[in-house]
C-alpha cells in the first residue's frame, strides 16, 4: 500500500469512528425537550454571542490576510486587498483536499508564475506558525484536561484508543518518507530565511491574534447555544479542542464528524449537552470555513495584474 493510499485509510477510519461516536452521544441524550426549552426561550444575550461571533469573521480574515502579505514579502509587494482575496481564495483549495493541504497552492495560483513555488513554501511557515501556537497553548490544557475526563463508556473509551493509533500511525507514514521530509524541511528552512526576523516575528503575532479570535468565536457560539463556561473551563477546553482537531487526519466530508466528536470530549468534564457542544463546532465551522468558501467563490478568478 502506497502512502497516499495510506492517509487516506486513515482519514476515512477516524472519519468514521468520528460519525459512529457523535451518533452514539446523540442517541444517548436524555434532555433533549429541555434543551429545546432553552433554546426557544433565548435571551438577547444568546443571539447577541452568534452575532458577534460571524463578525469576528471579519477580523479572522483581515489578520490572515495580513500574515499572507508578510508571507509574500520576500518575493514582492502585494497589497492588503489582494493579500485578504488570496485568502479567501484559498478557502476553495483548502475545502476540497483533505486537511486543508491545497490551500497554498491554490493562493498561489493568482500570484505571477515566478513567485508560485515559493509562496507555497512560504505559506507552509505561515502553516507551521499556526501549529506551533496551537501546540503551546493546547498541549498544556490538553494534559490539564484528560485528568478532569469523567470515566467512559468501553464504546467511547475504544474510539479515543483508535484515533490515538490513527495519529501515531500517521506520524509512522511521515517517519517512512524520511527524503521527502528532509526536502520539506530544506524548503522550509530556506523559506524562512528568506522571510528574516522581523517578517517571522510579525507572522507568530499575526497567528496568535487569529488563535485569540477563532477561540473567542467558539466560546461565544458556546453562549448562544447555552452552554456558559468559566475563564478557567474556556482555557482549558478551547486550547485542547483546537489542538486535537489540528493533528487529526480528516476529509472534508466527515470533518464536521471529526470536530464535532473532539469537542463533545474536551467538553465533557464540564457539561453533558452532547448536541449543544456538536452544534457549536458546526456553527464555528460553518463561520470560519464555509463562508469565506462562498466569498471565494463569488470573487473573481484573476487579481490585478501584477509585473512578473
Amino acid at each position: 500500500m502506497t502512502k497516499e493510499n495510506t492517509v487516506r485509510l486513515l482519514e476515512t477510519i477516524c472519519g468514521a469512528l468520528a460519525c459512529c461516536f457523535l451518533g452514539f452521544k446523540l442517541y444517548s441524550y436524555e434532555h433533549y425537550q429541555l434543551l429545546l426549552d432553552e433554546w426557544t426561550n433565548a435571551h438577547a444575550w444568546h443571539w447577541s454571542a452568534a452575532a458577534l461571533a460571524v463578525l469576528l469573521l471579519g477580523p479572522n480574515l483581515l489578520l490572515e490576510g495580513a500574515k499572507w502579505k508578510t508571507l509574500l514579502s520576500p518575493l514582492g509587494k502585494r497589497s492588503f486587498p489582494d493579500a485578504c482575496k488570496d485568502v479567501c481564495k484559498g478557502s476553495v483549495g483548502a475545502f476540497i483536499t483533505p486537511n486543508r493541504v491545497g490551500e497554498f497552492p491554490y493562493r498561489a495560483m493568482f500570484l505571477p508564475a515566478s513567485w508560485r513555488i515559493s509562496a507555497v513554501a512560504l505559506g507552509v511557515v505561515g502553516s507551521v506558525a499556526q501549529m506551533l501556537v496551537i501546540s503551546v497553548v493546547g498541549l498544556p490544557a490538553l494534559g490539564v484536561l484528560s485528568g478532569l475526563l469523567p470515566s467512559f463508556e468501553w464504546g467511547e473509551m475504544l474510539l479515543r484508543l483508535l484515533l490515538l493509533m490513527a495519529l501515531v500511525a500517521l506520524m509512522c507514514v511521515g517517519m517512512a518518507c524520511l527524503e521527502s521530509t528532509r526536502r520539506m524541511w530544506r524548503e522550509f528552512m530556506a523559506a524562512l530565511k528568506r522571510l528574516g526576523y522581523s517578517g517571522a516575528v510579525k507572522v507568530m503575532l499575526y497567528t496568535l491574534g487569529r488563535y485569540m479570535v477563532f477561540s473567542a468565536q467558539f466560546w461565544l457560539m458556546l453562549e448562544f447555544c447555552g452552554i456558559s463556561l468559566s475563564l478557567v473551563q474556556a482555557f482549558l477546553a478551547i486550547p485542547a479542542y483546537y489542538c486535537l482537531v489540528t493533528f487529526t487526519p480528516s476529509v472534508n466530508v466527515a470533518e464536521l464528524a471529526v470536530r464535532g466528536s473532539w469537542a463533545v470530549i474536551a467538553l465533557s468534564p464540564f457539561t453533558d449537552n452532547a448536541p449543544a457542544i456538536i452544534l457549536t463546532a458546526g456553527l464555528v465551522w460553518m463561520v470560519n470555513g464555509v463562508l469565506p468558501l462562498l466569498i471565494g467563490l463569488l470573487l473573481k478568478k484573476t487579481n490585478p495584474a501584477i509585473d512578473d
